[in-house]
């Protein structure tokens, strides 16, 4: 099969429709192939498959409410909720199982797509991560991916 860039190189997901459902998509690695990249779409009460989470510690106790997003195998392993809006389109690129899509639909949730190579990298191909401070605080995390374009990974 041939795959345009950004194109899931494998993909499932539930049967049931709605945002209520779980959704999966792999994306293959425009550089080695692997199909490593993962997101994945987890309902309100859907337990996390990592341990990763962009909420502080306790609010996993008390209930994220909405839906979060589970990412592996790009720049790194995170679980991250998203605006309802966003939600929505981000679920329509998983079932596409178009990167491209989904980056469009919240970057946040595409870390490992280069917009300029419009391509995914998994974590072994993105080179000079660095994390940028303002003095105390996080600004943001930069990369760099194989053909050299520079990006923010997360901010």
């Amino acid at each position: 099969m041939t795959e345009k860039p950004g194109q899931a190189g494998v993909f499932r997901r539930s049967e049931r429709g709605g945002s209520e459902r779980p959704a999966e998509a792999h994306f293959a690695c425009a550089a080695c192939g692997a199909t490593d990249v993962v997101v994945r779409y987890l309902p309100p009460g859907r337990p996390m498959t990592s341990a990763t989470s962009d909420a502080p510690p306790g609010v996993a106790e008390f209930g994220i409410q909405g839906g979060r997003f589970e990412l592996q195998g790009g720049p790194w392993a995170v679980v991250i909720s998203s605006r309802a809006d966003r939600s929505l389109a981000a679920l329509k690129a998983l079932d596409s199982g178009d990167a491209t899509e989904l980056f469009r639909a919240d970057p946040d949730l595409a870390p490992f797509y280069c917009r300029q190579c419009q391509a995914v990298y998994c974590a072994r191909h993105w080179t000079d991560v660095e994390p940028i401070w303002d003095g105390p605080f996080f600004e943001e995390t930069r990369a760099t991916c194989p053909k050299g374009h520079r990006k923010a990974l997360a901010d």
